[in-house]
């Protein structure tokens, strides 16, 4: 134990030394084996090439001041961030771009870029331009993968993936092309993307990322010529690098909230904000501090409209070395002089932050207890010094080394694997109701605006919801699919209904009498569809297929609270408990379900305002979540019972009162700022026909816990999924 208590005192040492070294300024980088980049045309170093678009720079005065003078697609004078990152790195000198058709395998090792010249995070942004949107650059990302593979195998492309830095650098041109249609509502969308690609990135295997927040957007040399026409046409001062430099400043207080949130989350992770705004703006309010002469114009052409094609070959520019005195290149792009200010900023904030020396987390994730072992275990350290890393490792003395490390990798990558579902099944109201009320004749509808603003493609699908429901996201999480479609979609497609569909019905209940309220699909008539859809399955994949496949399927079942609130169901009444339904659904194949409980009813807004509460003082219903607890209490009690009975089953029982009674009485916790009224109207009645396309709403419907008078919003619905992937689906393994 003397020799452990040795090298403890040695790590006390080393971290001295490594803060006398960083405060010296001659602190450690950290060790990346790759760089991947993923973005628009402030990282592409040359995609839009190879690519059919008008958006390029692959011709002169492009690249005047890069070494050789090469017009390489780079939107710049010069090299970018990624190219000086990299170099800072002492990884490579340029980072190229992944669709160069003469990428060596020597560059594909150490990283390449996948960004594209006018790409934004929304799809809608990339229509014009003809680029690659950065959700689409995932896809090329996989090619690389698959390609890294083949030059280093498996095992290596895992590690090189896992140890690489990734830089994601977009959401500029999502604010260009919007420029009379901004509103703050859509920057819960690009958020929502972001997490999305975040996640993606992560589940193929990226751990140490950087996303960079939007610049000062306003004072790009193009937004002021806009400005200026347009107040020439409108006599009105629009302040418009006011409000644009405003709106995006809002967006990265928003994002860096996300990205720490994304980071708790995605397990293993370092997911950092990278600041552009703050040196930027530093850069046009004191410009003679960093060398610069100009930061109102471009050094090409007059520097206020040109750039792309044209800022061409035949186009005056400042000069080669003026240009290195202009922030702007053209009318959009910085200069490589600003770019090498910025990625200096990188090199002293971003960075060392991904340093992690000494940390108790890296002792856990391995999952070893030193405070039990003893001398026989043989010590091997490394000394420190300033530009390398001290570690100690204890092996046993009997144990072969390289038998001990595997078992090492293998505990410190340990995850948890849930079994793999092959399709997901879903039945319920509109808590999982992805659009089949769209085909029957009900009211209780959801496939107009202001629904799905959240939702990819800002499509109202008819979800009850600003975006995603519990169940995509949990098919999302199972890697089965992102989104769950109804089982009445006209065009559903073969591959959906191999993976899955939802039957719910959006206003349905157990009881028979609350459908006939709204006219929706009961729960019985949800059975039938199952039928249709388990025969369309045979003839797909045959006989024995099918009944794999339903047996193995993750069967989610939702409903209670319309039995409830329309009153249909009384503290006696036994049709949620005598599970009669489920016992036909397993004679129907389905041996794996989830059954969730009912929320806190009283917490619902429209419950409040039945009660006639004033706005001030909307608290919930105490007698109302009394019911639920006791209601879920039993449910709790009865689904063991009910799985004894049916032979290889597996029946879980989804809480979901607890974790949304902690989201109200803790909502800064998860992000939330009001959770007694919804985002659509004023929150306290809206839903369906009333939260239509003329009713206002709130800013950031991420912040409300409800997104109308009945329905949680997205966000709630992803921190529920979250809860089930951590409390539900372990049952499963």
């Amino acid at each position: 134990m003397a020799s452990i208590k040795i090298y403890a005192i040695a790590a006390y040492v080393c971290a001295i030394i490594f803060n006398t070294c960083k405060a010296a300024g001659q602190g450690p980088l950290p060790k990346f084996p790759a760089i991947l980049i993923f973005g628009d045309s402030t990282v592409d170093t040359g995609n839009n090439n190879y690519i059919n678009t008008l958006l390029k720079a692959n011709f002169f005065p492009y690249g005047q001041n890069y070494p050789g003078q090469k017009a390489t697609g780079r939107f710049s004078d010069g090299e970018l961030i990624p190219d000086m990152l990299a170099s800072a790195l002492k990884i490579k000198e340029a980072v190229p771009p992944f669709l160069d058709p003469n990428l060596s395998d020597a560059e594909v090792i150490t990283g390449v870029s996948f960004a594209s010249a006018g790409a934004g995070y929304d799809y809608q942004t990339n229509t014009l331009l003809n680029v690659i949107p950065v959700p689409k650059q995932i896809d090329m990302f996989r090619d690389y993968i698959a390609r890294l593979k083949g030059i280093v195998g498996e095992e290596r492309a895992k590690q090189i993936i896992g140890g690489a830095f990734v830089l994601i650098s977009a959401g500029s041109n999502d604010i260009f092309t919007r420029p009379f249609n901004l509103h703050y509502s859509f920057q819960d969308t690009m958020l929502d993307i972001v997490q999305n690609f975040t996640n993606e990135l992560h589940d193929l295997g990226c751990r140490s990322m950087a996303v960079a927040g939007l610049p000062p957007v306003g004072y790009a040399p193009i937004e002021k010529t806009i400005q200026l026409a347009t107040e020439l046409l409108l006599p009105v001062d629009l302040k418009w690098v006011d409000n644009i430099n405003s709106y995006a400043q809002s967006y990265n207080e928003e994002l860096v909230k996300l990205l720490a949130q994304a980071q708790a989350t995605l397990k293993g992770s370092k997911i950092v904000y990278a600041d552009v705004y703050e040196p930027l703006d530093d850069m046009v309010k004191n410009p003679k501090q960093y060398g610069f002469l100009e930061t109102k114009r471009g050094c090409c052409g007059t520097g206020l409209f040109e750039l792309g094609p044209l800022c061409r070959p035949t186009t005056p520019t400042c000069g080669k070395l003026l240009a290195s005195k202009f922030l702007f290149w053209d009318a959009v792009h910085p200069s490589t002089s600003t770019y090498r200010v910025i990625a200096k900023h990188i090199e002293k904030e971003v960075f060392p932050k991904f340093l992690n020396i000494f940390g108790h987390k890296e002792r856990n994730a391995v999952g070893l207890d030193v405070s039990k072992w003893d001398d026989h275990y043989v010590h091997i350290y490394m000394t420190p010094t300033c530009s390398s890393y001290f570690g100690m490792l204890f092996i046993p003395a009997h144990q072969p080394i390289g038998s001990f490390l595997n078992k090492l990798r293998r505990n410190a990558t340990r995850s948890r694997s849930f079994s793999k579902f092959p399709a997901i099944l879903v039945f319920g109201d509109s808590t999982v109701d992805s659009g089949n009320n769209n085909e029957i004749d009900t009211l209780f509808k959801a496939n107009f605006r202001p629904y799905g603003r959240r939702y990819p493609g800002h499509t109202p699908t008819g979800r009850f919801s600003d975006g995603r429901l519990i169940t995509d996201f949990l098919a999302s999480i199972l890697k089965i699919k992102n989104a769950v479609p109804p089982f009445l979609k006209p065009d559903l497609s073969d591959h959906e209904i191999a993976t899955g569909v939802s039957f719910a019905s959006s206003g349905s209940g157990y009881d028979n009498a609350t459908n006939d309220v709204f006219q929706v699909i009961s729960f019985p008539k949800q059975i039938d569809m199952f039928r249709d859809y388990t025969a369309r399955l045979r003839r797909i994949v045959g006989e024995q297929k099918a009944k794999k496949i339903i047996g193995a399927a993750l069967v989610v079942i939702s409903t209670g609270t319309n039995d409830i609130s329309t009153l249909r169901m009384d503290k006696n009444d036994t049709g949620y408990q005598d599970f009669l339904l489920n016992k036909q659904l397993y004679d129907l194949g389905c041996r794996s379900m989830v059954v969730a409980g009912l929320p806190p009813i009283g917490c619902l807004p429209i419950q409040m305002t039945t009660k006639q509460q004033p706005p001030s003082r909307r608290r919930c219903l105490h007698n109302q979540n009394l019911y639920s607890r006791s209601y879920n209490q039993k449910l709790a009690s009865m689904l063991p019972l009910v799985q004894a009975k049916l032979s290889g089953s597996k029946i879980a029982y989804a809480d979901i009162y607890e974790p949304l009674m902690d989201m109200i009485h803790h909502p800064q916790k998860y992000g939330f700022e009001e959770t007694n009224k919804g985002c659509c109207g004023t929150g306290f009645v809206e839903m369906g026909p009333l939260c239509n396309p003329t009713t206002p709403t709130c800013r950031h419907s991420s912040r409300y816990l409800f997104w109308d008078a009945v329905h949680p919003g997205q966000s709630t619905y992803q921190h529920l999924s979250k809860y089930v992937e951590k409390k539900v689906l372990p049952k499963f393994l």
